[in-house]
């Protein structure tokens, strides 16, 4: 299945370019948290597979080395801005309360818990960039 396509039909994905593989939920533990200032607006529910791939390739060539550092591809939808984004992200293994503390910090309207699915609000604006 396409990032696209995971991203429509589950909300959200993290994608790891390392082993070129979806971090899946449940199998792994620890908080997907954006790194600031990577979140970028990909489109509305009417965005295209190729601007989706033109956005997703650009969002890589400008934080490569975040990606090799061990950063994953965040793609997620947003109810309350009714937009699909992607932006960097960091699994981070510590509590929930520090989690959501590091979140909140960072400005993030969420985080995510991949050992059980919870999008979890941190009460954050988010970062985006057109």
């Amino acid at each position: 299945m396409m990032l696209l396509d995971v991203l429509r039909v589950d909300g959200g994905f993290t994608f790891d370019p390392r082993t070129e593989e979806l971090v899946m939920i449940g199998a792994v533990t620890g908080y997907a948290i954006a790194v600031p200032g990577t979140e970028r607006v990909v489109g509305s529910g009417s965005i295209t597979r190729d601007e989706f791939a033109t956005a997703f390739v650009a969002l890589v060539r400008a934080y490569g080395p975040l990606l090799g550092a061990g950063g994953c591809v965040g793609g997620w939808y947003s109810p309350d801005r009714d937009v699909y984004l992607i932006e960097i992200s960091e699994i981070h293994h510590v509590d929930r309360d520090t989690a959501v503390r590091l979140g909140a910090r960072r400005n993030q309207e969420a985080i995510l818990d991949l050992a059980t699915g919870e999008f979890i609000p941190t009460g954050g604006t988010g970062d985006a960039a057109a």
